[in-house]
């Protein structure tokens, strides 16, 4: 993990902020993480549907679940002061298999800090 926060220009305590983040349910997952070592972080989420790359929306609702749900966990990072240019289909997931009402965003560990001329071009 620590070379992802560093592609993206992330710190440690940026990257375990936008962990943090996340309740499922306001379209970022929920993850845990704790401190094995100086070097280490060992992270886990709770057991999701299939990403939408193996089980794309298949009727019109569930395309418009998955625009709001992506919708609503960019606007928690960016609240949070955080981007994330990383949003597709591998790094997304069904809450739940059964009821595909709505997604998660994944791949929380690629998010990085808002700059202005970003938050320039959200508002």
């Amino acid at each position: 993990m620590r070379r992802t926060w560093t592609q993206f220009n992330m710190t440690e305590a940026e990257a375990e902020r936008a962990h943090k983040l996340g309740t499922d349910d306001n379209g970022i997952v929920r993850r845990y993480s704790h401190k094995v070592d100086k070097t280490q972080m060992r992270c886990s989420m709770d057991a999701l549907g299939p990403t939408l790359e193996l089980a794309p929306p298949a009727i019109e609702q569930e395309f418009k679940d998955v625009a709001y749900s992506c919708a609503s966990g960019l606007s928690v990072f960016h609240a949070a002061g955080l981007e994330n240019y990383d949003v597709k289909e591998s790094n997304t997931a069904w809450l739940n298999q059964r009821n595909r009402s709505s997604v998660a965003l994944l791949d929380v560990d690629t998010a990085s800090p808002l700059d202005r001329k970003s938050a320039a071009r959200i508002v």
